[in-house]
């Protein structure tokens, strides 16, 4: 395996362990920990969503998702990716990573899709998440073809 293909299959791993960690069945809890360690320091997340918009550190994201859990707002959330594409320069990578998630597991349709625009780093041969973007599906936005093809 080349240079290249092992970090395709790094970024891969990280881009999976985000979404396992903040995904999480009734009865369980969110692996935040594990979230805010994906991330280098002073990494931003920032929802574009317009009625949602928010800017936040890692460790700021996950005391307000904690927060909405502790409140019983969400007592189940899974999100996966079902599409994905990485682009890789150096040690600068990017990835759109289309998204569905569901607050039940057995739903056959997700309440939402979007995308997740995340881009990373790779530091002393890791590499961390430094900033993500997302953006719902909506009737006015909806997912382009090229970011449904070839689900992961």
């Amino acid at each position: 395996m080349n240079m290249h293909e092992q970090d395709l299959k790094q970024i891969d791993q990280l881009v999976a362990e985000l979404y396992a960690s903040i995904s999480f069945k009734v009865g369980d809890k969110p692996d935040l920990k594990k979230m805010t360690s994906l991330f280098s320091t002073n990494a931003q997340m920032k929802n574009e969503n317009e009625s949602q918009r928010l800017e936040v550190k890692p460790q700021e994201f996950a005391e307000i998702y904690q927060e909405q859990i502790d409140k019983g707002a969400v007592n189940c959330f899974i999100e996966s990716e079902i599409w994905g594409e990485t682009q890789i320069f150096g040690n600068i990578a990017h990835r759109f990573s289309t998204y569905e998630a569901r607050f039940d597991p057995d739903a056959e349709e997700p309440f939402c899709k979007g995308v997740n625009s995340i881009q990373f780093t790779k530091q002393q041969g890791v590499w961390r998440v430094v900033s993500m973007i997302w953006n719902d599906e909506s009737e006015q936005l909806q997912i382009p073809s090229q970011y449904l093809c070839d689900s992961v």
